[in-house]
């Protein structure tokens, strides 16, 4: 993984998950090392900036009755601080998202680098808190949108899960332009890692061709890779995290890998 500055993993504390591959993993990626870091003692914060709210519904039973004010609506339409609620694990807690983030027309179009204002309300808020947190992780929409880039502009590291088939360099080009635009706007953005999920879709490349990244991103992909592995499903039926479910399965160990490679734990 290549480095954009001298850094270590001391001081990467902010984490946005983005990808704009369709069955990515991306969110269970968010949810699996969230949780795995929890698990060993690290205070971490799951921030949903997802309208679909895939994490806020796996962890949070009473999502359907939380009303938007106790949701990340609250910081990003009307400038109340981030509610932070506690994810049923000792030491995850999570700020929820609700499908009402996007329902606002002028705010849902897709901003550039003239928009620094929009790009930085989440980070004005994060900011105010993510001293009690260790590690802070954004799971993001699976579009190049205002909320994604809010991720992006707040982010210490960006980690790019991506599925190994013949249509993955097309979304690349895309996440780069994404990911150039944060740049301008957050100098605090260290790393960028692209992480291979392997799901059971007929269109996976076997083995893995690196050619299919463009050759800016070659050089950032993480050695770690996330096999398929039916308790990743099993363990979202259940509304489990894999950890907890299957400890010892392949998804499981592989998630821990990640962990080391990324924060040398």
């Amino acid at each position: 993984m290549t480095k954009d500055r001298a850094t270590s993993p001391d001081r990467i504390q902010v984490i946005a998950l983005a990808s704009l591959q369709g069955g990515s993993g991306k969110t269970t990626t968010a949810i699996s090392l969230a949780a795995g870091l929890a698990r060993k003692g690290k205070k971490v914060l799951l921030v949903d900036i997802d309208p679909l709210a895939f994490s806020s519904r796996f962890l949070l039973p009473q999502f359907k009755q939380l009303p938007k004010e106790e949701t990340i609506y609250a910081a990003l339409y009307i400038g109340k601080p981030l509610p932070i609620h506690a994810a049923g694990l000792a030491n995850l807690s999570l700020v929820p998202s609700h499908p009402v983030i996007v329902s606002d027309e002028q705010l849902t179009r897709t901003p550039d680098s003239d928009h620094p204002k929009k790009l930085l309300k989440l980070k004005s808020e994060l900011d105010k808190i993510k001293q009690h947190f260790d590690f802070v992780f954004i799971d993001t929409p699976s579009v190049l949108d205002w909320l994604t880039l809010n991720a992006l502009a707040t982010a210490d590291m960006i980690i790019v899960p991506f599925i190994p088939s013949y249509s993955a360099p097309s979304t690349f080009t895309l996440m780069s332009e994404g990911i150039k635009t944060a740049k301008q706007i957050n100098p605090n953005l260290a790393a960028i890692g692209y992480l291979a999920v392997t799901s059971n879709s007929s269109a996976i490349v076997q083995p893995f061709d690196q050619k299919l990244l463009p050759r800016s991103a070659r050089s950032q992909l993480l050695t770690t890779s996330i096999p398929f592995d039916d308790a990743i499903n099993e363990a979202n039926l259940s509304h489990q995290d894999v950890f907890n479910f299957r400890p010892n399965s392949k998804a499981a160990s592989a998630y821990l890998k990640l962990i080391n490679e990324l924060f040398a734990l």
